[in-house]
Protein backbone atom coordinates (compact mmCIF):
# COMPACT_ATOMS: atom_id res chain seq x y z
CA UNK A 1 0.00 0.00 0.00
CA UNK A 2 0.91 3.80 -0.21
CA UNK A 3 -0.08 6.33 1.26
CA UNK A 4 -3.65 6.48 0.35
CA UNK A 5 -5.63 4.09 2.12
CA UNK A 6 -7.07 1.67 -0.79
CA UNK A 7 -4.05 2.63 -3.00
CA UNK A 8 -2.70 -0.16 -5.38
CA UNK A 9 1.04 -0.70 -6.14
CA UNK A 10 2.48 -1.43 -9.66
CA UNK A 11 5.64 -3.17 -10.06
CA UNK A 12 8.05 -1.14 -12.58
CA UNK A 13 7.77 -3.96 -15.28
CA UNK A 14 3.77 -3.42 -15.25
CA UNK A 15 4.54 0.65 -15.74
CA UNK A 16 6.89 -0.16 -18.73
CA UNK A 17 4.36 -2.98 -20.20
CA UNK A 18 2.07 -0.44 -20.48
CA UNK A 19 4.32 2.39 -21.54
CA UNK A 20 5.28 0.43 -24.47
CA UNK A 21 1.47 -0.40 -25.26
CA UNK A 22 1.17 3.00 -25.73
CA UNK A 23 3.36 3.17 -28.17
CA UNK A 24 2.53 0.10 -30.14
CA UNK A 25 -0.36 2.03 -30.35
CA UNK A 26 -2.90 0.54 -28.08
CA UNK A 27 -5.67 2.31 -26.10
CA UNK A 28 -6.04 3.42 -22.32
CA UNK A 29 -8.94 1.14 -21.71
CA UNK A 30 -6.85 -1.71 -23.96
CA UNK A 31 -4.20 -1.48 -22.06
CA UNK A 32 -6.33 -1.08 -18.63
CA UNK A 33 -8.02 -4.38 -19.35
CA UNK A 34 -4.64 -6.67 -20.59
CA UNK A 35 -2.61 -5.25 -17.22
CA UNK A 36 -5.57 -5.58 -15.06
CA UNK A 37 -4.81 -1.62 -14.02
CA UNK A 38 -8.13 -0.34 -11.99
CA UNK A 39 -8.01 3.31 -12.46
CA UNK A 40 -7.45 4.52 -16.29
CA UNK A 41 -5.47 7.95 -14.83
CA UNK A 42 -2.56 5.60 -14.28
CA UNK A 43 -1.51 4.97 -17.11
CA UNK A 44 -1.24 8.40 -18.77
CA UNK A 45 0.42 9.56 -15.36
CA UNK A 46 2.94 7.01 -16.33
CA UNK A 47 3.26 7.83 -20.00
CA UNK A 48 3.84 11.56 -18.86
CA UNK A 49 6.27 10.49 -16.32
CA UNK A 50 8.17 8.08 -18.90
CA UNK A 51 8.44 11.36 -21.32
CA UNK A 52 9.84 13.69 -19.02
CA UNK A 53 12.69 11.50 -17.11
CA UNK A 54 12.76 8.28 -18.74
CA UNK A 55 12.64 4.82 -17.96
CA UNK A 56 14.44 5.98 -14.46
CA UNK A 57 11.58 7.39 -13.22
CA UNK A 58 10.05 4.02 -12.35
CA UNK A 59 13.01 2.52 -11.02
CA UNK A 60 12.79 5.07 -8.39
CA UNK A 61 9.34 5.15 -7.45
CA UNK A 62 9.68 1.70 -7.08
CA UNK A 63 12.43 1.93 -4.67
CA UNK A 64 10.51 4.69 -2.90
CA UNK A 65 7.39 2.69 -2.58
CA UNK A 66 9.07 -0.23 -0.82
CA UNK A 67 7.99 0.57 2.54
CA UNK A 68 6.88 -1.50 6.27
CA UNK A 69 7.08 -5.70 5.98
CA UNK A 70 7.97 -7.53 2.50
CA UNK A 71 5.27 -9.47 1.49
CA UNK A 72 5.39 -13.33 2.06
CA UNK A 73 6.32 -15.35 -0.44
CA UNK A 74 3.24 -17.87 -1.66
CA UNK A 75 3.92 -21.41 -0.96
CA UNK A 76 3.50 -23.71 -3.62
CA UNK A 77 0.47 -25.63 -2.50
CA UNK A 78 -1.50 -21.78 -2.14
CA UNK A 79 0.00 -21.11 -5.51
CA UNK A 80 -1.90 -24.22 -6.65
CA UNK A 81 -4.68 -23.35 -4.86
CA UNK A 82 -5.30 -19.86 -6.18
CA UNK A 83 -4.66 -21.24 -9.96
CA UNK A 84 -7.36 -23.40 -9.46
CA UNK A 85 -9.70 -20.94 -8.07
CA UNK A 86 -8.84 -18.44 -10.85
CA UNK A 87 -9.20 -21.50 -13.50
CA UNK A 88 -12.41 -22.31 -11.84
CA UNK A 89 -13.79 -18.54 -11.54
CA UNK A 90 -13.05 -18.12 -15.27
CA UNK A 91 -14.76 -21.36 -15.97
CA UNK A 92 -17.81 -19.78 -14.59
CA UNK A 93 -18.06 -16.44 -15.28
CA UNK A 94 -18.01 -14.36 -18.16
CA UNK A 95 -14.69 -12.83 -19.43
CA UNK A 96 -16.82 -10.18 -19.61
CA UNK A 97 -17.20 -9.73 -15.47
CA UNK A 98 -13.73 -10.98 -14.69
CA UNK A 99 -11.47 -9.17 -16.58
CA UNK A 100 -13.26 -5.23 -16.79
CA UNK A 101 -14.73 -3.14 -14.75
CA UNK A 102 -18.22 -4.92 -14.03
CA UNK A 103 -18.38 -4.27 -10.25
CA UNK A 104 -21.69 -4.92 -9.36
CA UNK A 105 -21.35 -8.51 -11.19
CA UNK A 106 -18.06 -8.77 -10.02
CA UNK A 107 -19.10 -8.35 -5.67
CA UNK A 108 -22.27 -10.28 -7.00
CA UNK A 109 -19.98 -13.01 -7.62
CA UNK A 110 -17.77 -13.14 -4.71
CA UNK A 111 -20.76 -13.02 -2.62
CA UNK A 112 -22.26 -16.23 -4.64
CA UNK A 113 -18.44 -18.22 -4.52
CA UNK A 114 -18.10 -17.40 -1.06
CA UNK A 115 -18.99 -20.28 0.64
CA UNK A 116 -16.50 -22.02 -1.75
CA UNK A 117 -13.67 -19.84 -2.24
CA UNK A 118 -11.44 -17.40 0.08
CA UNK A 119 -13.14 -14.26 -0.12
CA UNK A 120 -9.63 -12.50 0.32
CA UNK A 121 -8.44 -14.57 -2.83
CA UNK A 122 -11.43 -13.17 -4.83
CA UNK A 123 -10.49 -9.72 -3.90
CA UNK A 124 -7.36 -10.29 -5.66
CA UNK A 125 -8.14 -11.15 -8.81
CA UNK A 126 -10.92 -9.09 -9.25
CA UNK A 127 -8.96 -6.31 -8.30
CA UNK A 128 -11.77 -4.46 -6.30
CA UNK A 129 -11.28 -3.62 -2.43
CA UNK A 130 -12.51 -5.35 0.99
CA UNK A 131 -13.97 -1.72 2.04
CA UNK A 132 -16.25 -1.34 -1.44
CA UNK A 133 -17.35 -5.30 -1.51
CA UNK A 134 -18.53 -4.78 2.19
CA UNK A 135 -19.97 -1.33 1.49
CA UNK A 136 -22.11 -2.97 -1.75
CA UNK A 137 -22.95 -5.82 1.08
CA UNK A 138 -24.28 -3.00 3.33
CA UNK A 139 -26.72 -1.98 0.42
CA UNK A 140 -27.57 -5.30 -0.45
CA UNK A 141 -28.69 -6.24 3.02
CA UNK A 142 -30.89 -3.26 3.15
CA UNK A 143 -32.60 -4.20 0.05
CA UNK A 144 -33.26 -8.03 1.07
CA UNK A 145 -35.21 -6.38 4.35
CA UNK A 146 -37.19 -4.35 2.18
CA UNK A 147 -37.85 -6.92 -0.39
CA UNK A 148 -38.23 -9.77 2.04
CA UNK A 149 -41.53 -7.53 4.21
CA UNK A 150 -42.89 -7.55 0.58
CA UNK A 151 -42.44 -11.26 0.52
CA UNK A 152 -43.62 -11.57 3.98
CA UNK A 153 -46.72 -9.51 3.55
CA UNK A 154 -47.73 -12.16 -0.27
CA UNK A 155 -46.75 -14.87 1.95
CA UNK A 156 -49.63 -13.99 4.65
CA UNK A 157 -51.75 -12.90 1.59
CA UNK A 158 -52.07 -16.30 0.51
CA UNK A 159 -53.11 -18.16 3.76
CA UNK A 160 -48.95 -19.16 3.87
CA UNK A 161 -49.43 -21.46 0.81
CA UNK A 162 -47.89 -20.08 -1.98
CA UNK A 163 -44.20 -20.72 -3.32
CA UNK A 164 -42.23 -18.80 -4.67
CA UNK A 165 -43.52 -18.34 -8.17
CA UNK A 166 -46.86 -17.71 -6.88
CA UNK A 167 -45.81 -15.19 -4.56
CA UNK A 168 -43.46 -13.72 -7.25
CA UNK A 169 -46.62 -13.27 -9.54
CA UNK A 170 -48.58 -11.79 -6.63
CA UNK A 171 -46.71 -9.45 -6.42
CA UNK A 172 -46.39 -8.30 -10.30
CA UNK A 173 -50.05 -8.12 -10.45
CA UNK A 174 -51.32 -7.21 -6.88
CA UNK A 175 -48.66 -4.78 -6.29
CA UNK A 176 -46.46 -3.84 -9.39
CA UNK A 177 -43.35 -5.05 -8.11
CA UNK A 178 -40.86 -7.28 -10.67
CA UNK A 179 -38.60 -9.27 -8.81
CA UNK A 180 -36.81 -12.52 -10.22
CA UNK A 181 -38.27 -15.52 -9.21
CA UNK A 182 -34.86 -17.15 -8.18
CA UNK A 183 -34.55 -13.77 -5.37
CA UNK A 184 -38.10 -14.74 -3.96
CA UNK A 185 -37.00 -18.16 -3.72
CA UNK A 186 -33.51 -16.84 -1.71
CA UNK A 187 -34.90 -14.69 0.31
CA UNK A 188 -38.20 -17.63 1.25
CA UNK A 189 -35.07 -19.34 2.15
CA UNK A 190 -33.71 -16.78 4.25
CA UNK A 191 -36.92 -16.10 5.85
CA UNK A 192 -37.07 -19.86 6.76
CA UNK A 193 -40.50 -19.94 4.80
CA UNK A 194 -41.87 -22.35 2.07
CA UNK A 195 -45.14 -23.61 0.71
CA UNK A 196 -47.52 -26.02 1.81
CA UNK A 197 -47.18 -29.25 0.10
CA UNK A 198 -50.36 -31.34 -0.17
CA UNK A 199 -50.53 -34.61 1.36
CA UNK A 200 -49.84 -37.48 -0.63
CA UNK A 201 -53.14 -40.02 -0.61
CA UNK A 202 -52.44 -43.63 0.36
CA UNK A 203 -53.80 -45.97 -1.93
CA UNK A 204 -54.35 -49.50 -0.49
CA UNK A 205 -55.88 -52.83 -1.28
CA UNK A 206 -59.14 -53.87 0.21
CA UNK A 207 -57.38 -56.87 0.99
CA UNK A 208 -54.68 -54.68 2.97
CA UNK A 209 -57.37 -52.40 4.60
CA UNK A 210 -59.31 -55.50 5.71
CA UNK A 211 -62.42 -53.89 6.50
CA UNK A 212 -64.87 -54.04 3.21
CA UNK A 213 -69.05 -55.08 2.85
CA UNK A 214 -69.19 -58.93 1.79
CA UNK A 215 -72.48 -59.95 0.26
CA UNK A 216 -73.51 -64.21 -0.18
CA UNK A 217 -74.42 -65.54 -3.64
CA UNK A 218 -78.10 -66.14 -3.63
CA UNK A 219 -78.44 -65.84 -7.46
CA UNK A 220 -75.79 -68.54 -8.01
CA UNK A 221 -77.21 -71.12 -5.70
CA UNK A 222 -80.55 -70.42 -7.31
CA UNK A 223 -79.09 -71.06 -11.02
CA UNK A 224 -76.61 -74.17 -9.36
CA UNK A 225 -77.07 -77.17 -12.08
CA UNK A 226 -78.30 -79.50 -12.75
CA UNK A 227 -81.81 -78.01 -11.74
CA UNK A 228 -83.88 -76.06 -14.27
CA UNK A 229 -85.42 -72.95 -13.78
CA UNK A 230 -87.51 -70.57 -15.79
CA UNK A 231 -86.39 -67.31 -15.48
CA UNK A 232 -89.79 -64.77 -16.09
CA UNK A 233 -88.75 -61.05 -17.49
CA UNK A 234 -91.15 -58.76 -16.22
CA UNK A 235 -94.13 -57.72 -18.42
CA UNK A 236 -93.94 -54.58 -20.64
CA UNK A 237 -97.00 -52.76 -20.63
CA UNK A 238 -96.58 -51.88 -23.85
CA UNK A 239 -96.15 -55.52 -25.64
CA UNK A 240 -98.02 -57.15 -23.42
CA UNK A 241 -97.44 -60.61 -21.60
CA UNK A 242 -93.70 -61.45 -21.00
CA UNK A 243 -91.90 -64.28 -22.66
CA UNK A 244 -90.71 -67.44 -20.97
CA UNK A 245 -87.62 -68.79 -21.56
CA UNK A 246 -86.31 -72.03 -20.34
CA UNK A 247 -82.93 -72.50 -19.03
Amino acid sequence: MSGKKGMRLYPAEVKLEAVRMFQAGKTHGEITQVLRIRDLTRTDKWIRAYREKGEAVFQQSSKKGLVGRPPRKENTQAYIARLEMELALLKKIPYRIARTAARAAQYRSIYHYRTEYPVKAMYAFFGVSRAAYYAWLGKLEQRDRERMEQIWEAYEASHRIHGYRRIALWLRQKQGIVMNSKAVLRLMNKLGIHSRARQRKIYRKLEELGVYHTYPNILGEFLSPPQRRIITPLPDPYLGASTATDR
